[in-house]
This record gives C-alpha cells, structure tokens and sequence, in this order.
C-alpha cells in the first residue's frame, strides 16, 4: 500500500468521526486495530517501540479501511463460489458470466478478488448512464493507455496492451446496467482476446428475474450481437444465493453477538442478504460498545 493510499484512509476516517461523532477507541475496537487508529489518524504511519520505531502493516489499514466501508471479509460460501469464477476466468482466459440478487456479495467478491491478486486484475463499475465511448475510456485509464482519438483507434491500444499482459483479467461490474451497443464492444473483447485475457460480466437479478435469464432472452429474441456473445460464454455460469446460516454465524461471531434468539432475528430479517446483516449487525454491536462504555 502506498503513501497516498495510507493517506486517503486517514482524511476518510477523520470524517467519518467528525459525522458520526464514533470515537477513535471504539473504532479501535470494532476494527480491531486497537490504538493503531490513533496513529493513523493522526497521519502517523510509524509507531514507536523498544528498538525504535515499526512501520504500520498493511493489514492493519486494511481492517480500518474494511470497517469505514462497512466490509467484514469472511470466507462465505459465496465468497469462494465467486474467488472460483474469477480463478478460472484468469487461469484460462474463460469468458464467465457472475449472477445474483442485490446484496449477496457480488461487488464486494470482485473487489476482495482484485485486492489479494492485483496483478493484471482490472474492476470496471458500470452505469445507466455510460456510453459505449465511456465504457472504451473508462477500460483504456484501467490499463493505463490513451484515451485520445476514435473509439476504434482507443480498442487498437487497449487490444494491444491486453496482448502484451500475462494472465489477465477483466471484470465488468454491474453489467445490468449497461447500454446495448456496449454488448458489441465486449464481444469485441471476448474473440481478440481469446486465449488472453478472461472476462467476467457480473450482473444482477431485477424482481426476481435473472440476469442470465435476460440475456438469454435478448439472444432468442435475436437482438444485437447477443446469439453471438452468448455462445462464447462458459458452459455453465455462477449465481451467488442466499447467505446460509452458517456463513451468518461467521458474521455473528466476528461481531460478538452471543444471543441465539438475536442471531435468528437478525437472519430472517436480513433475507438472505450479505449486506443487510452486516448493517444490522454493526449497529448493534455499536449500540452495546456505547452502553457498555
């Protein structure tokens, strides 16, 4: 982790004080960092020792920066079902495809991915509002390349900086949202870099419709390039399910909750949802460490 990266969690866990009012010892606490917040507060990235000074591991900041964003990384079943997505999308240039409902980990799993294998692992987040062009731009700052001149000549230097990396890995998040044209765009992608670069389409399910149900849809209905797009994905795509109570009692017990009957609550209401229980979970263990003192 560089400088700058150490200093972007110090001014986010300033404000997140001075909103919340949170005081750093319980932020110690609930991240489990104890007084290194202190430090990093402070901007001090060295605490002090009996042989000098040591430098504040990366690991540390990590759990800092997890508990800012309301992140808890256990290793859930969905986890893992998504880690082995990706794993044989980059292993063998595969073209996969990652569904779900809303909540069930589908971001957080491609983010925790890149985080712990960076090298030629590249996240784009999509929107509503992204134009074929954006999307092309927003790949070329991910490799590092121009964004100057035509689309056509932009897809030319991303292509060819794809060729030149080893074990490469493209992840299109929230690809529910993206516009039609963009599909030719990542059918481009998937036949120049057959046997290059893996490509992952994470989508999610809207009311109760799958996104692999949609584009299967759009290629019967024979729209676009999709007949095409989809016979080059995998045989058989992931979607991530519900979170299982065994996988909440890893939350539960990362948070200290002990009450059976709570933990039960806590896992009907969150309906199966990763990011619900984590919520709820982290404001009642804020509520006891404020009770308690």
């Amino acid at each position: 982790m560089d400088l700058k990266e150490k200093q972007l969690i110090t001014q986010q866990l300033n404000e997140y004080v001075a909103s919340t009012g949170v005081p750093l010892k319980t932020i110690g606490k609930l991240s489990e960092v104890k007084t290194y917040v202190n430090y990093i507060a402070k901007g001090k990235y060295e605490v002090p020792n009996a042989k000098g000074v040591t430098e504040i591991s990366d690991s540390i900041f990590n759990k800092v920066s997890h508990f800012l964003k309301g992140e808890v990384v256990i290793r859930s079943t969905n986890l893992i079902e998504a880690f082995d997505c990706f794993r044989q999308a980059k292993m063998f240039a595969d073209f996969n495809l990652l569904t779900g409902a809303p909540g069930r980990g589908k971001t957080f799993s491609a983010k925790q991915y890149q985080k712990e294998n960076p090298k030629n692992t590249f996240v784009l987040t999509s929107h509503g509002n992204m134009t074929n062009r954006d999307f092309v731009k927003t790949v070329a700052r991910l490799l590092g390349v121009g964004e100057e001149g035509t689309v056509s000549k932009v897809l030319n230097k991303i292509i060819a900086r794809f060729k030149s990396l080893d074990d490469s890995l493209l992840i299109i998040d929230e690809s529910e949202n993206l516009r039609i044209d963009v599909y030719l765009t990542i059918k481009l992608f998937v036949d120049e870099l057959k046997h290059i670069c893996g490509i992952v389409l994470i989508g999610a399910n809207k009311k109760g419709r799958s996104y692999a149900d949609w584009l299967e849809d759009m290629a019967m209905a024979e729209r676009g390039n999709f007949p095409q797009l989809l016979s080059r994905l995998s045989l058989e795509h992931t979607e991530l399910q519900d979170m299982t109570y065994k996988d909440f009692e890893q939350l539960a017990d990362h948070y200290e909750l002990k009450d059976v009957k709570k933990r039960k609550e806590i896992y009907t209401k969150a309906r199966g949802g990763y990011r619900l229980a984590v919520r709820t979970l982290q404001k009642l263990q804020r509520k006891m460490t404020y009770t308690n003192g």
